[in-house]
C-alpha cells in the first residue's frame, strides 16, 4: 500500500518522546522508515520496524512506498538527499531500518551534510547488514553516491575551494568504451601534411665551413592506406568460429567480458634481449565498479612471425580452445597477419582507492621475437577494438621521436595554442606514413603545478610564517588529496586528445624532470625540501610517475638495486640507483637498445637531486660500467638528461636572483607593485631561481657537470663511442657543443659532443627578447673545460625561419617542437631532425618544418 507523507520537524531541547508524539499525531498513517539523528547529525538510537519506533527524526522525509522500490527524500535544511533501496534486498521485511553514521564536522555551513553513509543497517529481523549487501544507495542531490570511498572528502575539499577561491582537480570519469579506438582510426587515417627542411646542417666544423652531404629523405610517397570499413576480422583475439554476437561486439569494438576503463591502453618499451627478443608492457587503468573480472582482463596480439608451438586441430591448440584467453604468453587462434593469436593475462600490480571506488592498474608483458623485417603488431584487451605499434626488424635501427614539456605553465591560455595537441597530431601522421618504434619523453610529460589549486594544500600554501610553514604536518587529508589530485589528472592526461591516442600505438620510454613531481622539486634548501608536506608532495608523485610513465610499482617490482638484466627485474633495462636523500625511492634509470649500433642512456637527473648535487657517484659509477659494457657494434650513445649540459650560463642571473638583498623579492614578499608572482608559493624565493638552479650550467652544478662530460669523452675514446646529449625543459629548440681544442675533424674527435635540447612539445616558448638575451651569451665559446681540453659553444643551426627568412637569432628557437632520430647505415651518422611548428597560434595545425643535424660517426 501506498503511505501518505509524513512531515518531521525538529523541535530542538523537547525530549524525544514528544517529538515522536508530535509526528504521530499529525500522520494518519504507520511508518515503514525512519532516520534516527539528532540536531547535530549524531545517531541517537536504532530500533526493529514497528510500533517499538518512538524516535526522533530532526528533519523532513516523505515516505512514498512501503513495498517495491522505494525512493524517500531526506532533507535537512533544505539541503535534499535522495535516498534508494531495491525491492530485492530484503524480500521478507516489511521494510528496512537505516541508521546512518554522522559527525559533527560534517554539518557544512550551509547546512547540507557530508558523509552520510550506510555503516550500520538494520532490517526487520534485527540483523545487522553491510551496505554492500544490503543494495542501498545514498544519492545526494547533484546524482553523487553518498557511500562512495572519498565521499566526505570531496565534500569537505568543495567547501574548503569556496573558502579559499580555488578549484581543485576534478574527478575522472570512465570512458566510453570505443571513444579511444574511434579517436585512434581518426589519427590513423588523416592525410600526412608536407613536410619542409631548411637549414639542413649534419654538423659544423668550429671555425670553419659546415659540412653537407645533403643525405635526407624527403617528398616520401605515403605508405598505402587502409580504409578499415567492413574489416570485422581484423581485431586480434577473435577466431574463425567466433560466434556472430562476437563478431558484432569486436565489430563495435566493445569488450568481453566489459572492462570500466579509466586510462588506457598505454604502451610503454624496455628492451630487446640478446635473443633479439622485443620486452615491453602495456598497461590499462580500470575501474572496479562496473569492470567484469570474471576472468582476468587479457591482451590479445597478432603479428607475422608469430607461430604457434604445435599443430591447430579442429580449433584446438595443446588442447585448449583457441578462442578463449590461455596461460601468460601462449599462442593459438587465426591472427589477422595469417599468423598466430598471443593471449597475455593482465598483471594487477596496483589497487588506488579512488573517490568512486577501487581503481586498478593491470599490466601486460610483451615479448615479441623480433623478424628480418619490421612487423606491425596488432593488439587488442578482452577482444575490443584493435589498435597497432611497430617493432623493428632484427638488424634494424629505431626510428623514434624525442619531445619535453607536454603541459602548459599556469597561465599560460591553451587557445592561443590551439591547444596542446596539435604537435601530437603531427606525429600521429608522420607515424602513419612511415612508423616510429619509440616515444622518448625527456622530462615535464605532465604538469603537476596544478595540486596547488587542491582545498587541502591552502592553509599550508597560505601561511605567511616560514618556520610554522615548514613544520605543519601532512595529515591524512592531505596526502589523500596528493593522491587523489594525482590519479585524475594522470587519467586525465594521458587519455587526452592525440597524446592518449599516440601512446597507445607508439611504446613509450620516459623520463623525469620537476614538473612530473611538482615546480623545482630538488633545487630548493633542505629545510622546504624536508619539510613534511612539501616532501610528501615530491615522494607521492615520484610513485605516480613510476607508475603511470613507466608501468612500475617502487614494492612491487624493485626487490633488488642494480642492473635489471642482472637483477631479474621485471624491466630488464633498468638500472636502480641508491636510496635517496628526499624520496624514499631509488632513482630510475634506463639503458635502452635501439637497434644494433645505438643506445640511449636515460639518466634520472631528479631523484638524487639536491641544491649542490644532480646524481650520486655511485650512480655515475653504474652507469659508466654499463656503458663499458655495451655491444661493440654500437657507436652512437644517447644520453638523455632533463635539462641541458650545453646552454648558455645565466651566472649573473642566479646570483642576483639568490641575493637577500634582490629588491625584487623584498617587493614580492611584501606584495608591492603587483609583484606577488615574482616569488614561488613554497619558500618565497625568486621564481626563477629554481629553474636556474635546476641546470647542470648553474654555479652549485658546476663541478659535477666538468666531472661529467670529462669521464664521458674518456668512456667516449676508450669504446669507440660517439656522445650525444639530449634534453628538454628550456621551452625552445638549441643545440649545444663540445670539441677538441686543437679543432680536428668532427668525425676524428671524441670530445665533439652535441647537446640536442627540444623544448617544448606543448608549452609557450619564451619571449623572443628574452631568447635573444640568451643567444648573445650562448655566441661566447666557454674555456672551463680547458683543463680537459675543450671548448664549449652553440650551433648556429636556425639562420632561418619557418617560412625560409633570415632570422637575427640562429642559436635559439623559440617556437613548439620535437625531434625525430634515425640512423644513416651509409654514413653512420645519427640524424636528430628538430620538427619546428610551422603556425604557432590558435590557428594552428602542427604542421611543422624540419632543421636536422647529424652527430658524425666514430672515426678514431
Amino acid at each position: 500500500m501506498t503511505l501518505s507523507p509524513c512531515r518531521a520537524v525538529c523541535h530542538e531541547g523537547l525530549p524525544a518522546h514528544q517529538i515522536f508524539n508530535e509526528i504521530f499525531q499529525t500522520s494518519e498513517e504507520p511508518f515503514s522508515f525512519l532516520v534516527i539523528v539528532n540536531d547535530k547529525g549524531h545517531e541517537t538510537a536504532h530500533f526493529p520496524l514497528g510500533d517499538a519506533i518512538s524516535k526522533c527524526c530532526l528533519a523532513e522525509f516523505l515516505i512514498e512506498a512501503q513495498f517495491g522500490a522505494m525512493e524517500h527524500d531526506f532533507v535537512f535544511d533544505s539541503k535534499r538527499v535522495k535516498l534508494i533501496c531495491r525491492q530485492d534486498s530484503h524480500p521478507t521485511c516489511a521494510g528496512l531500518f537505516f541508521t546512518p553514521i554522522f559527525e559533527t564536522e560534517n554539518v557544512l555551513s550551509d547546512g547540507s551534510y557530508t558523509g552520510l553513509t550506510s555503516k550500520t543497517l538494520a532490517c526487520g529481523c534485527n540483523t545487522l547488514v553491510d551496505a554492500k549487501s544490503a543494495d542501498i544507495v545514498l544519492i545526494d542531490a547533484n546524482g553523487a553516491n553518498m557511500d562512495d570511498v572519498g565521499f566526505r572528502t570531496r565534500r569537505r575539499a568543495d567547501k574548503e575551494q569556496r573558502k579559499y577561491g580555488v578549484h581543485g582537480q576534478d574527478e575522472t570519469q570512465p570512458m566510453e568504451e570505443d571513444a579511444y579506438s574511434d579517436e585512434q582510426a581518426k589519427a590513423k587515417y588523416e592525410p600526412p601534411l608536407g613536410q619542409e627542411t631548411l637549414n639542413e646542417v649534419p654538423y659544423h666544423v668550429p671555425g670553419g665551413e659546415s659540412k653537407d652531404d645533403h643525405s635526407h629523405v624527403d617528398g616520401q610517397a605515403p605508405l598505402p592506406i587502409k580504409t578499415g570499413q567492413g574489416d570485422t576480422t581484423s581485431a586480434p583475439g577473435l577466431s574463425k568460429d567466433a560466434s556472430e554476437e562476437e563478431r558484432r561486439r569486436s565489430a563495435r569494438g566493445l569488450m568481453e567480458p566489459h572492462l570500466q576503463v579509466m586510462c588506457g591502453p598505454m604502451l610503454r618499451y624496455a628492451t630487446v634481449t640478446d635473443a633479439k627478443v622485443w620486452i615491453g608492457f602495456a598497461m590499462i587503468v580500470t575501474a572496479d565498479t562496473g569492470s567484469d573480472y570474471s576472468h582476468e582482463p587479457t591482451l590479445t596480439m597478432s603479428h607475422k612471425g608469430l607461430k604457434a608451438s604445435s599443430q591447430q586441430t579442429d580449433g584446438m591448440v595443446n588442447g585448449a580452445d583457441a578462442t578463449r584467453p590461455q596461460p601468460n604468453g601462449t599462442v593459438n587462434g587465426d591472427g589477422a597477419h595469417g599468423g598466430m593469436l598471443k593471449h597475455v593475462l593482465g598483471e594487477k600490480i596496483y589497487t588506488h582507492l579512488a573517490q568512486s571506488g577501487n581503481m586498478s592498474f593491470w599490466r601486460f608483458k610483451l615479448e615479441i621475437p623480433l623478424q628480418d623485417e619490421e612487423m606491425d603488431v596488432k593488439y587488442s584487451i578482452n577482444g575490443g577494438k584493435s589498435l597497432d605499434f611497430f617493432v623493428p626488424g632484427k638488424e634494424q635501427n629505431f626510428r623514434w621521436i624525442a619531445h619535453s614539456c607536454n603541459g602548459f605553465s599556469a597561465g599560460v591560455d591553451p587557445k592561443n595554442f590551439n591547444g596542446p595537441y596539435p604537435l601530437w597530431e603531427d606525429i600521429l601522421r608522420g607515424h602513419a606514413v612511415k612508423p616510429f618504434h619509440l616515444l622518448v619523453g625527456g622530462g615535464d610529460q605532465i604538469y603537476n603545478d596544478k595540486l596547488v589549486n587542491e582545498a587541502e594544500l591552502q592553509p599550508w600554501l597560505k601561511n605567511a610564517d616560514g618556520k610554522k610553514k615548514m613544520a605543519m604536518e601532512c595529515t591524512p587529508e592531505i596526502r589523500g588529496a596528493i593522491d587523489r589530485f594525482a590519479f585524475n589528472w594522470y587519467c586525465e592526461w594521458f587519455r587526452g586528445g592525440a597524446f592518449g591516442r599516440a601512446i597507445g600505438r607508439i611504446p613509450m620510454s620516459n623520463q623525469l624532470d620537476d614538473h612530473d613531481l611538482i615546480d623545482g622539486f630538488g633545487s630548493y634548501d633542505d629545510d622546504l625540501m624536508q619539510s613534511p608536506i612539501f616532501n610528501t608532495i615530491g615522494s607521492r608523485n615520484y610513485f605516480w610517475y613510476l607508475l603511470f610513465q613507466n608501468f612500475l610499482v617502487p614494492d612491487h617490482d624493485d626487490k633488488q638495486l642494480g642492473v635489471g638484466k642482472l637483477t631479474g627485474h621485471v624491466d630488464p633495462s633498468i638500472l636502480l640507483g641508491s636510496k635517496n636523500y628526499y624520496i624514499p625511492y631509488p632513482s630510475h634509470s634506463f639503458l635502452l637498445y635501439l637497434g644494433p649500433d645505438v643506445a640511449l642512456l636515460s639518466l634520472d637527473c631528479r631523484a638524487e637531486r639536491r641544491k649542490d648535487r644532480i646524481c650520486t657517484a655511485e650512480t655515475y659509477a653504474m652507469v659508466f660500467d654499463q656503458l663499458r659494457k655495451l655491444p661493440n657494434s654500437v657507436s652512437q650513445v644517447v644520453i638523455l638528461l632533463g635539462v641541458p649540459i650545453l646552454y648558455p650560463r645565466m651566472v649573473f642571473a642566479e646570483k642576483f636572483l639568490a641575493s637577500k638583498f634582490n629588491p625584487l623579492v623584498a617587493l614580492s614578499r611584501a606584495k608591492m607593485l603587483g609583484l606577488a608572482s615574482f616569488t614561488n608559493k613554497f619558500n618565497a624565493d625568486a621564481e626563477l631561481l629554481d629553474d636556474l638552479s635546476d641546470h647542470y650550467c648553474a654555479t652549485p652544478h658546476k663541478p659535477e657537470r666538468n666531472w661529467l662530460i670529462g669521464e664521458l669523452t674518456k668512456i667516449a675514446r676508450e669504446r669507440k663511442l660517439r656522445i650525444t646529449f639530449l634534453s628538454g625543459d628550456v621551452h625552445c629548440a638549441a643545440v649545444g657543443r663540445t670539441y677538441d681544442i686543437q679543432k680536428p675533424k668532427p668525425e676524428e674527435d671524441p670530445k665533439y659532443i652535441l647537446n640536442v635540447i627540444t623544448s617544448a612539445i606543448v608549452n609557450t616558448p619564451p619571449p623572443d627578447k628574452m631568447l635573444l638575451f640568451m643567444s648573445k651569451l650562448g655566441s661566447k665559446t666557454h674555456k672551463t673545460l680547458h683543463k680537459e681540453g675543450i671548448d664549449e659553444d652553440m650551433v648556429p643551426l636556425f639562420k632561418k625561419d619557418v617560412a625560409g627568412r633570415s632570422r637575427g637569432n640562429a642559436l635559439l628557437y623559440g617556437r613548439r617542437n620535437y625531434s625525430i632520430q634515425t640512423y644513416l647505415h651509409e654514413t653512420r651518422e645519427l640524424e636528430f631532425s628538430f620538427q619546428i611548428e610551422r603556425d604557432m597560434g590558435p590557428s594552428s595545425t602542427g604542421e611543422t618544418v624540419r632543421y636536422p643535424i647529424k652527430a658524425p660517426a666514430v672515426g678514431w
